[in-house]
């Protein structure tokens, strides 16, 4: 059996309990109830309907496998032209997809628009001998083994705020950089690595994809509808209560910015040995 077969034979028995009684719109979390996607769901979802930006309640449907592979095997071979569904993405599933883990490319969705962000930001030891961004890239060049690197989630989620904790008691606090456009509310005074002139972002954004054939006025309509909802105080409190960033990118330049970021990480895959 090949590998889009299993995923969608997946896929298909996730999806058996609802797609009959379907309500108007719904939305595709491509993982169990509780992480990222299904909050991205449950938390848009509800807005949208509240906000009676649509007008029935959005149904979300939990469609987990391959980390989001299967939700991407559905949609693309059963609802690809079918409108009123949406599906929850993220930087996990364009970086899955640029190592070859998803059964096609950026070019079988189309790319709807990202509202939030967890950001990324650099943190040294608050005695360390690295004062700015500069310093450490140096370091890096000079001896990349020098340095040891260790992650968290980005700057609000609870991954970073309990390791802020620990941090903070151990005496690191020192932030040599955001990596995002602006400047990150948390951390309104550390300057962002696109202004000390490394033209590069950490975004793990939220967003949405809408299936390959849908037609541009629905692409459209959808891309709007989201827009507005971004534009919302509604959002912007929810977003922020769960550690987000609002962070809106839509329509074109989304795409242009998914594929990009698609092809950034296939290359760095490459450069690290993650694929051939």
């Amino acid at each position: 059996m090949s590998k889009i077969s299993k995923l969608l034979g997946a896929a298909l028995i996730a999806s058996s309990l609802s797609i009959a009684d379907a309500v108007a719109d719904e939305c595709i979390a491509p993982a169990d109830p509780g992480g990222g996607w299904d909050f991205t769901c449950r938390t848009v979802g509800k807005l949208l309907y509240d906000l009676k930006l649509v007008d029935e309640p959005v149904q979300v449907t939990n469609m987990p496998g391959g980390v989001g592979a299967v939700a991407y095997a559905y949609v693309a071979s059963e609802r690809a032209d079918d409108a009123s569904v949406i599906t929850a993405t993220s930087t996990v599933g364009i970086t899955q997809i640029a190592q070859g883990k998803y059964p096609g490319d950026t070019s079988v969705m189309r790319w709807l628009g990202m509202l939030g962000t967890d950001v990324g930001v650099i943190l040294v030891p608050k005695d360390s001998k690295y004062a700015t961004l500069e310093d450490l890239i140096a370091a890096l060049k000079e001896d990349p083994s020098s340095i040891a690197v260790a992650g968290s989630s980005g700057a609000g989620g609870w991954d970073h705020i309990r390791i802020l904790m620990l941090a903070e008691a151990a005496g690191l606090v020192k932030i040599l950089a955001a990596l995002s456009d602006d400047p990150v509310p948390a951390f309104p005074d550390a300057p962002t690595a696109s202004s000390l002139g490394y033209d590069v972002t950490g975004y793990n954004w939220r967003g949405f994809y809408i299936g390959g054939e849908v037609t541009d006025e629905e692409y459209n309509e959808w891309v709007a509808t989201l827009e507005k909802l971004y534009n919302t105080d509604e959002w912007k409190q929810a977003a922020e209560s769960s550690g987000l960033v609002t962070v809106w990118r839509g329509g074109e330049a989304f795409e242009t910015y998914v594929n990009e970021q698609a092809e950034q990480m296939r290359k760095i895959s490459q450069e690290i040995g993650v694929i051939q």
